[in-house]
């Protein structure tokens, strides 16, 4: 009977399977690439009487509370629905789900644009993926625009805040401004202070402050949908033409078409519509009676009427006539 042996591997084969062993169980440490994450920019600001840290962000067109902080803070505000109003796609395309959603104010620090402002505007409640993380408080472009309106229009525009992140945000509204301005002749901003609400079905004027470039001398203006606005879906501005007075301040009716089936709140100082520059209304020629002599033709014209049979009279009548058009 044969006797049963451990197999045997040479000595190089040992000393390459200890090393992987020990390659696996000491992975080598990895470190992420510098430059591969910039910074982002938070700010502490106040809703609702209390101090949250946010994010700001100019890439976001909504502005998003977690539903812990509205349980915590907000839940005397009434969470409107929006059902399938409003889809609010993240930046990796995914579909971000919302509970709907509040109106609030945010009040933001002096070290941000040199004064306290404070913005009336509305909020997505979302859900918190992580109930151990919840999420921060997201400051959209529908609050920060509105807000870079304010400081723009104030005795401190030009400030330049100490922080880099700062900075960064406030150049950032400054081109979007300049970009939302080319090619037009204003805007027209709602004139309130409170979210107005506008009824399903229902078309009502609101009353608009147009504020025109310079220079704008044109007494005529066009009133068109915005472009590029916080003017929730389902509103249609009416296209007309209006004339504008001289002088500032420039108050500007708008028509508002609510074309759904449930009520929509605009925010308080939202783009409602754009002014774009009309030049002429009528194209207007300048026509001169001419008086033409029997002796001279009306014009230079020549007329070929081949075979016509018509009497020489008349052909000589078309020509006067034809010839006397513009």
């Amino acid at each position: 009977m044969g006797t049963e042996t451990e197999p045997t591997c040479p000595d190089h084969q040992l000393k390459q399977h200890a090393d992987l062993k020990q390659s696996t169980a000491h992975p080598p440490v990895v470190k992420l690439p510098k430059g591969l994450v910039g910074s982002k920019c938070t700010a502490v600001v106040n809703i609702a009487g209390v101090e949250s840290n946010c994010l700001l962000d100019t890439g976001s067109q909504v502005t998003t509370i977690p539903v812990s902080f509205y349980n915590q803070n907000l839940s005397d505000q009434q969470v409107k629905p929006l059902n399938k109003l409003l889809e609010v796609e993240g930046a990796a395309g995914q579909s971000v789900p919302h509970l709907g959603y509040v109106e609030m104010t945010v009040a933001f620090p002096k070290d941000f644009l040199g004064a306290n402002f404070e913005v009336p505007t509305l909020a997505l409640v979302v859900p918190d993926l992580r109930p151990d993380t919840p999420l921060q408080v997201l400051i959209g472009t529908n609050t920060l625009d509105v807000l870079y309106e304010l400081y723009s229009n104030s005795e401190i525009a030009g400030h330049q805040p100490s922080s880099y992140g700062y900075r960064a945000v406030l150049k950032t509204l400054e081109l979007r401004h300049k970009q939302t301005k080319d090619g037009r002749a204003g805007v027209i901003r709602l004139l309130s202070r409170a979210p107005v609400l506008v009824p399903a079905g229902h078309t009502v004027i609101l009353e608009g402050s147009a504020k025109v470039q310079d220079p704008f001398t044109d007494r005529w203006a066009i009133v068109e949908h915005p472009t590029r606005s916080s003017l929730p879906g389902g509103l249609s501005i009416q296209t007309r033409l209006i004339t504008l007075s001289s002088t500032a301040p420039h108050k500007v009716p708008g028509v508002v078409a609510n074309d759904t089936e449930q009520a929509i709140t605009i925010s308080p100082l939202s783009v409602i519509a754009e002014l774009g520059a009309f030049h002429s209304i009528i194209c207007q020629h300048s026509v001169t009676s001419s008086h033409v002599s029997e002796e001279e033709p009306s014009s230079g014209l020549n007329f070929n009427f081949g075979d016509s049979p018509l009497p020489p009279e008349w052909k000589e009548r078309l020509t006067e006539k034809l010839g006397a058009m513009p």
